[in-house]
């Protein structure tokens, strides 16, 4: 089995899924927002790396809202879409969408902005080349 050419990486958007279990939820029986923040997060990173050709790090997380409770079964999708770029510096929006079995409509259960930093060897910033930061939206709405 072979990737079809249309699937190309995208260094503008991220989507990853996670089927959540029993073993995902907490005490009250809703799943943890904990899952829901490593999605965020490697949703986030997956599209940071790609954007700075290498190694990036998670900076900050500039706001995380749970809006909606997950439950056991329910299917999650992380959007990760790139907003700006910076000299070291990649800023990220991501969507978490719950999809119930029970309803046609996925709901928005959180959301979070990240900043991204690439870093070198060392861990110290590093610049994205320019090639990356070109490539970033022009205008962020």
């Amino acid at each position: 089995m072979s990737v079809p050419d249309t699937a190309l990486l995208s260094d503008q958007y991220v989507t990853i899924t996670h089927v959540t279990t029993a073993r995902d939820t907490n005490i009250y029986g809703y799943v943890s927002g904990a899952l829901t923040m490593k999605l965020i997060d490697d949703a986030a990173l997956v599209l940071g790396v790609r954007v700075a050709r290498g190694p990036a790090v998670t900076a900050r997380v500039e706001q995380l809202e749970f809006l909606k409770p997950v439950e056991a079964g329910d299917v999650l999708h992380a959007y990760a879409r790139l907003m700006k770029t910076g000299y070291s510096s990649i800023k990220i929006d991501v969507e978490v969408y719950a999809e119930r079995i029970d309803v046609e409509i996925p709901i928005l259960a959180s959301r979070a902005q990240l900043t991204f930093v690439a870093v070198d060897e060392t861990n110290r910033p590093r610049p994205i080349s320019s090639s990356a930061a070109r490539k970033a939206p022009a205008v962020v709405g």
